[in-house]
């Protein structure tokens, strides 16, 4: 609940703040409001793609809501860059692991 209020806090001050809008969407899907977290991550990677974690929210996000070759593509985006997928990224995109077990547990 506090780290809702502090998210939302920081997006009346600064609708566009990438971090605060990326925060919202990790708490909507861990809560379940899977089509609220898609709306608030697409809307940070938008802004924001190379910010902190912002791409893997995004990606997380659209797999949560059933867009896995979107999610796919955000994940090919990803390893184009040179990076690597998140091992927990994986685990979830492969079925291993649910939101919860992702955002929550370690």
């Amino acid at each position: 609940k506090q780290a809702n209020r502090y998210a939302a806090e920081a997006l009346v001050k600064d609708k566009e703040d990438s971090s605060a809008l990326r925060a919202m969407a990790t708490i909507e899907l861990v809560e379940g409001s899977l089509e609220k977290g898609l709306v608030n991550a697409k809307k940070a990677y938008e802004l924001n793609a190379e910010g902190t974690y912002i791409r893997d929210t995004y990606l997380v996000a659209l797999y949560a809501n059933g867009k896995v070759q979107e999610a796919q593509k955000i994940a090919d985006e990803i390893t184009a860059s040179g990076k690597v997928l998140d091992n927990d990224t994986v685990k979830l995109m492969n079925g291993e692991v649910t939101l919860q077990q992702y955002y929550i547990e370690e």
